[in-house]
């Protein structure tokens, strides 16, 4: 029949892209399961702790948004765009993605920013588009984030980064987010709403590598797929650190679950993400 045709034809799209949005699929997560969820994450709060939490079941069930007016740095979250605006390029001028970039001693001469934390690039060594992408996301590299922006306006194909800013909901001139508008980047992701299927694939494959643990993974069994970018930023007058992690969590249902913090122990605010992380996979699995 026509509707077992399109089912097929949409499991198959569903094996070439993993991390995408299987349609045919219409389970969902229960309201029950949810005002349990939101029960526990309320009893981990921690008053000396600022937090907003976004969470959506990816198979248009129920979601959550806890505290969705307060303004967060975005901080390293922020390059998830940056690496949309280049992986759009890539599906017209897919060599862009081989073309390499030199790292020159003066990448940071109008920043006040010290490239020593960053120890994976080298200076006077060339990178590929795609190996600075990685690295990026990845080990949330600031040194490849500047050699991406910098190299902006240098292809005939060019990457508007501001423009992605701006489809995604987001303010190229500010570094301030609310936790809906980020979160809801990964379902534009999830569902290929903006890249096409591959690349959008392309790009939670890329996050499902992310090098930090502290977070949503830090209790989650090590066979889940999480694609999930993290941020932290310390503020020296204060001593504050905004600290998040937002991603997609592949159980059986999968769904969104976006964190972010503001406190003075960052310790304390990456348990409380992971413990947060824990108890939405222990009642959604």
């Amino acid at each position: 029949t026509a509707s077992s045709f399109l089912e097929d034809s949409v499991k198959n799209l569903k094996n070439k892209f993993e991390l995408l949005s299987p349609n045919f699929k219409d389970d969902q997560i229960s309201q029950q399961k949810l005002n349990k969820f939101q029960s526990e994450f309320e009893k981990l709060a921690n008053n000396e702790i600022e937090m907003a939490l976004y969470f959506r079941d990816l198979n248009n069930g129920p979601w959550i948004s806890y505290n969705p007016i307060s303004l967060f740095d975005g901080a390293s979250l922020l390059k998830v765009p940056v690496m949309i605006s280049y992986l759009k390029v890539s599906e017209s001028y897919p060599e862009i993605l081989k073309t390499k970039i030199n790292y020159q001693e003066d990448v940071y001469k109008d920043e006040k920013y010290d490239p020593v934390f960053d120890k994976t690039l080298k200076i006077g060594h060339d990178y590929s588009i795609e190996y600075l992408i990685e690295t990026m996301i990845q080990k949330s590299d600031n040194t490849a984030n500047r050699l991406l922006r910098l190299a902006e306006n240098e292809f005939q194909f060019r990457p508007n980064i501001q423009e992605t800013y701006k489809l995604l909901g987001l303010d190229n001139e500010s570094n301030d987010i609310f936790i809906d508008e980020y979160a809801g980047i990964f379902r534009i992701l999830y569902n290929a709403e903006y890249l096409d299927g591959e690349t959008s694939n392309k790009a939670l494959e890329i996050m499902t590598k992310t090098d930090y643990n502290n977070g949503l993974t830090k209790y989650l069994p090590s066979d889940i797929k999480i694609a999930h970018k993290y941020g932290i930023r310390f503020y020296e007058d204060d001593e504050s650190y905004h600290l998040h992690d937002c991603g997609i969590i592949y159980t059986d249902n999968p769904y969104i679950l976006c964190v972010m913090t503001l406190g003075y122990n960052l310790e304390q605010q990456e348990e409380l993400v992971a413990k947060i992380s824990k108890t939405s996979y222990e009642i959604f699995r």
